[in-house]
């Protein structure tokens, strides 16, 4: 198994994996958003996202396939992309989750509340318009 970044002309699965899992796909393909597949040989595993916002990331998109979920895939996507984020200058990881709180703080992120939501990070897609309002914002300081 090996993760890679995504192009655009190769986010079709990825965007099929993620509608399947009930997760916003209308901006993936929109420069901002960085997308990792995980595959075993030529089959996507899962994958996951990060969006930039200076010292501030954006983790996004985490969804595994149901043939693999309970294999600690997600916690492996997450790692990955946990430490990717230091080489790019981003020093804490925020996301909004409906499904994943008790996975998320398994992973050490903690709930903050909306109010406190950093202002670069209204601007994106994920929180102007993408998620709902009772998604619940998470973070954790890399």
């Amino acid at each position: 198994m090996k993760i890679i970044k995504l192009h655009s002309n190769e986010l079709k699965e990825v965007t099929d994996l993620l509608s399947f899992n009930n997760l916003p796909v209308e901006d993936i393909n929109e420069s901002p958003v960085i997308m990792f597949g995980l595959y075993d040989d030529y089959t996507l595993i899962g994958c996951v996202g990060l969006e930039q916002f200076g010292e501030i990331g954006l983790l996004r998109s985490l969804a595994v396939n149901d043939q693999n979920r309970g294999k600690g895939i997600g916690k492996m996507l997450v790692s990955f992309l946990e430490k990717e984020c230091p080489d790019k200058g981003i020093l804490s990881l925020f996301l909004l989750t409906e499904t994943a709180e008790e996975f998320f703080a398994k992973q050490k992120y903690l709930v903050i509340d909306r109010a406190h939501t950093p202002q670069e990070l209204k601007q994106s897609a994920e929180f102007s318009y993408l998620c709902s309002d009772s998604a619940i914002l998470m973070m954790k300081k890399l």
